[in-house]
């Protein structure tokens, strides 16, 4: 069974790997662009490496908010290392 949170996490990093991507690939057909290349040609292929690239958080597992880390990690939203999740809500 899947809870509210869980399904808003997991469509909220989904999104934004998706939009990273785009990000990514825009920036890339951009300097392709300036240096010359023919940019649409390589439109598909960077797609596919740039998302290949990016990790895919899997299910949710664990307790507390630290079972979002992982997801969350995937689009560099998760805790910073100096200031991991208080204990008494991991």
């Amino acid at each position: 069974m899947t809870s509210a949170l869980d399904a808003k996490v997991g469509d909220f990093v989904a999104s934004n790997r998706t939009f990273m991507v785009s990000l990514i690939t825009k920036k890339l057909l951009t300097q392709s662009k300036e240096r010359g290349r023919a940019p649409h040609a390589l439109l598909s292929q960077l797609e596919k490496r740039i998302a290949k690239e990016l990790s895919h958080p899997g299910r949710l597992c664990g307790n507390g908010l630290a079972r979002y880390e992982n997801h969350l990690k995937v689009i560099r939203l998760d805790a910073p290392v100096d200031r991991p999740i208080p204990s008494d809500l991991a």
